[in-house]
C-alpha cells in the first residue's frame, strides 16, 4: 500500500484531492474522469498501491487532455 506519513491514501480520498486542485489552479476545467486501476488487470482499485494507475481526462477551452500515471 502506499504510504507517505505513515498514512495510507483510498483512491476517495485522492479523488477528491485531485478535483479541488484542479478546480483552484484552473476554474474553467471540466473533470471527464480520474479513474484508479489496478496495473495488471485495469480493473477499479479502492487504495493506492505500487500496482495503481491513475488516469485522468480534463476539458481545458474545448480540448481534451488526457493523463495517466503508475504509483511508484
Amino acid at each position: 500500500k502506499m504510504v507517505k506519513n505513515e498514512k495510507i491514501y483510498g483512491t476517495a480520498v485522492l479523488r477528491r484531492k485531485m478535483k479541488k486542485v484542479i478546480m483552484e489552479i484552473c476554474p474553467v476545467a471540466e473533470i471527464d474522469y480520474i479513474a484508479f486501476t489496478d496495473y495488471d488487470t485495469l480493473k477499479p482499485v479502492k487504495e493506492v498501491n505500487r500496482n495503481t494507475i491513475c488516469s485522468l481526462a480534463v476539458r481545458l477551452h474545448g480540448v481534451r487532455l488526457i493523463d495517466n500515471m503508475r504509483f511508484y
